[in-house]
C-alpha cells in the first residue's frame, strides 16, 4: 500500500511555497519603502531629500518653472524661470526686487535692481513631491512678508 506524499513534498508543491514566500517578501519590502524605511543613499551616506535641495545646483534652479507668492497664497506671477545670466523672467510682471538672482551658499537670493539683496529663501520644503523655497521680503523691517516660489507641474 502506498502512503499518500503531503503537497508541501511535491515539486508543485516547493514551487508554490517558493513563490508565496517571494510574494510575501516582496509586499514586506514595497510596504517598507513606501513608508520612508529606505532612505535615498548618495555616496554611501543616508540623504534626506530637502538637504539635496538646499545644497542645489544653479541648473536645478534654472531647470524647474516656478510660480512665485506671497506667504498668504496670493499669486505674484504664474511662471518664473531663473536664466542663466542671473536675471529672472517672470512674464508680465515686473518689480525692481526682483531684477536678479543668485545663490549665497546654499540659499537662493533674489536681488533688488540695485544689486541689494530683496529676499534670501532660506526654507526648503517637498510637497507632493514639488520644491517650495520660502523666504522673508528683507526690505520689510518687521520681517513679516514672505516670498514662495513653488515648483510647478
Amino acid at each position: 500500500m502506498s502512503e499518500k506524499k503531503s503537497f508541501w513534498t511535491t515539486l508543485p508543491g516547493i514551487l508554490t511555497g517558493l513563490a508565496m514566500l517571494i510574494s510575501a517578501i516582496s509586499g514586506l519590502l514595497f510596504t517598507l519603502h513606501a513608508i520612508g524605511v529606505f532612505e535615498p543613499v548618495k555616496n554611501g551616506e543616508r540623504t534626506d531629500p530637502v538637504e539635496e535641495v538646499k545644497t542645489t545646483s544653479r541648473e536645478f534652479l534654472m531647470a524647474k518653472v516656478w510660480q512665485f507668492s506671497h506667504g498668504d497664497g496670493s499669486v505674484i506671477a504664474e511662471e518664473v524661470r531663473l536664466r542663466p545670466n542671473g536675471r529672472i523672467d517672470m512674464g508680465e510682471y515686473y518689480h525692481p526686487n526682483e531684477s536678479r538672482w543668485g545663490l549665497e551658499g546654499a540659499s537662493l537670493v533674489f536681488y533688488h535692481e540695485s544689486g541689494e539683496p530683496s529676499c534670501r529663501f532660506t526654507s526648503v520644503d517637498i510637497e507632493h513631491g514639488k520644491t517650495v523655497l520660502s523666504g522673508p521680503l528683507l526690505f520689510d523691517p518687521g520681517g513679516a512678508t514672505q516670498h514662495v516660489l513653488r515648483e510647478k507641474e
